[in-house]
């Protein structure tokens, strides 16, 4: 094992897995053995692997759309490094996808492309996945809003997706969505010339085109479904307490965690995945906090305050 203080200082650990943390240490760690604490992993091949990897759908469509387009089912699990997005489908070959998403952060109404949609969700998206099936000609990639203008990130690797006209799945770094606690994503499916095409199907089901030329009445998309990634912090308190935590629950062995906010770990606790984001504190008081095999303890401009009580590696 290794772990990589801010200081530049690298330490090692083959055997004992527990660390203390001084009190003058803001640190980024590390960890990962054989083992893995995800919740799923896809295989990322345009092949739907079923709700033992998905779990259930998150919102169903139960009419195709326009040309022939049926976005039917989404589909949405993560792990302590990725969110994967999935979506079952009926499509052609010339046409092609997106999921939204939105973080909370500002976001755009317009579609990257220059489609004849509109992205009027209560929160617009501040990212897109786009891509095309088989001959469409579009590459597959994630488009950021910079607060200005929709930013092209090219060509996704072959890791990071897969297609069919079946199913399609997605995969993105927490790290790249900037350690969310909620997603909102709506899938659409649409064609391949942005000049008159608006959106043929989505899910969450909304609006879809009536025509093949809609540029004078673009169609509107407001419909998104929330889904929870992590558990965040919402104010001061105990690690124990219920009202420290949104959603009123006390984090699990199984689940991410998020600090917005000055927490005493008051208990012992295991999670596989903790990120102290800026301007939060972590007292570790006089308990053992441990971070599974595979997991990952990130200090994202936090603070930790040591006291007597260690971080061990499981």
């Amino acid at each position: 094992t290794t772990v990589k203080l801010t200081n530049g200082l690298v330490m090692k650990s083959m055997i004992q897995k527990t660390i203390l943390v001084s009190n003058a240490l803001a640190l980024i760690l590390f960890f990962s053995l054989f083992g893995t604490n995800a919740k799923s992993q896809p295989t990322l091949n345009g092949t739907f692997d079923g709700t033992e990897t998905w779990g259930s759908s998150l919102s169903s469509n139960g009419s195709a759309g326009w040309g022939g387009a049926h976005a039917e089912e989404l589909y949405a699990t993560w792990d302590k490094d990725f969110i994967y997005l999935g979506a079952e489908v009926t499509a052609a070959s010339w046409q092609t996808w997106g999921f939204s998403i939105d973080t909370g952060a500002g976001g755009s109404s317009s579609e990257p492309y220059g489609h004849q949609l509109l992205f009027n969700h209560t929160n617009a998206p501040n990212y897109v996945f786009r891509g095309g099936f088989s001959t469409s000609g579009y590459d597959n990639q994630l488009v950021s809003w910079n607060g200005t203008a929709w930013v092209f990130s090219g060509e996704l690797a072959i890791s990071e997706y897969g297609v069919s006209e079946n199913f399609v799945e997605v995969r993105i770094a927490r790290s790249s969505l900037n350690h969310p606690e909620i997603i909102r994503v709506q899938f659409f499916i649409t064609g391949n010339t942005s000049a008159q095409l608006g959106s043929f199907s989505s899910v969450p089901a909304d609006n879809e085109a009536s025509a093949w030329d809609v540029s004078s009445n673009k169609t509107s998309l407001s419909n998104d479904e929330t889904v929870t990634v992590a558990i965040g912090s919402t104010s001061d308190g105990n690690w124990n307490n219920t009202a420290t935590w949104n959603g009123g629950s006390v984090p699990t062995s199984t689940d991410a965690v998020i600090l917005n906010n000055t927490v005493t770990l008051n208990t012992t606790a295991s999670l596989p995945y903790l990120v102290l984001k800026s301007s939060s504190s972590l007292n570790l008081s006089d308990q053992t906090l441990t971070i599974s095999d595979g997991g990952a303890l990130i200090n994202d401009g936090g603070t930790f305050t040591a006291g007597t009580g260690k971080v061990a590696f499981a």
